[in-house]
């Protein structure tokens, strides 16, 4: 079983002080509701907090990507980072930010690609289990030829603040759920399917998208656990120039299935109407 802490310094060590510019990190606070959420957008600790009602139920959530002629993947933290602004878009009901825009280029000289993404924190009512992020994410061939491009979303939840005893699976390929307890996890994904998943045991999908070789998921789609576990999913297209990926997907922490998740969906997407 991980240790949070431990591992968090491991991970951000490995990467943070390897690089000239880390003293520049901008670590970034979300808050809605009875939630907040952390980011650290040039590690590869990614989204590293997500709090309801302060329970921490997230330990990391980040992006790999590959692109043609590449030998392995490599994450988004890596890139050129262009820009980074936190905001709130509900002033009216909760003056806190709540929403995170960065966009990246390909390192180099002649960049192939930029991905710009978004995030948008929504907490439930104080003492609820509900919560829910909405993310974008819209990778654009910057080229002047067409791109081969995979790109890998990886999620590592440990529901109920534990890493251990999470039950994981992925429905239809692209409706990831995770559990433990009366707390539950899932992200439907908008638009489009990815073109493969796979849930597991913590930490192989990790290990694997940082192994220095190409990584394409199994398609393993569960039920895994219960245990410590993650899951990604992978979107592979070939992009002509100046065409973009879009991702769109809607991650909620609410109680486990039941009436009371019917109720808790109802709610935030009533709480999203409204705002």
């Amino acid at each position: 079983m991980k240790d949070h802490r431990k591992a968090y310094l491991a991970l951000a060590a490995g990467v943070v002080f390897a690089a000239a510019g880390a003293a520049q990190a901008q670590l970034v606070l979300m808050e809605d509701g009875n939630s907040l959420t952390r980011f650290d957008p040039d590690t590869q600790a990614g989204q590293y907090e997500w709090r309801v009602n302060g329970t921490n139920h997230m330990f990391q959530q980040w992006f790999w990507m590959r692109a043609a002629g590449d030998l392995s993947e490599r994450s988004m933290d890596s890139l050129t980072k262009n820009f980074q602004q936190i905001t709130d878009t509900n002033f009216g009901d909760d003056p806190r930010p709540d929403t995170l825009n960065i966009g990246y280029t390909e390192p180099g000289a002649n960049p192939r690609y930029s991905v710009v993404s978004t995030f948008t924190l929504r907490g439930g009512p104080n003492g609820q289990t509900l919560s829910d992020i909405a993310e974008t994410l819209n990778v654009r061939n910057i080229s002047g030829a067409p791109l081969s491009f995979s790109f890998f979303q990886y999620a590592d939840f440990d529901v109920g603040g534990t890493a251990g005893g999470d039950t994981g699976q992925i429905l239809f390929g692209r409706i990831p759920q995770q559990w433990d307890g009366n707390i539950f996890t899932t992200e439907a994904v908008t638009t489009p399917a990815p073109s493969r998943w796979q849930v597991a045991a913590w930490p192989a999908i990790r290990n694997s998208l940082n192994d220095g070789g190409i990584t394409n998921l199994t398609n393993g789609s569960g039920p895994v656990g219960p245990g410590d576990l993650a899951w990604a999913l992978q979107w592979d297209v070939v992009l002509a120039p100046g065409e973009e990926l879009l991702i769109s997907k809607d991650k909620q922490i609410m109680p486990a299935p039941g009436s009371l998740s019917l109720i808790g969906l109802a709610g935030l997407a009533a709480l999203r109407r409204r705002r």
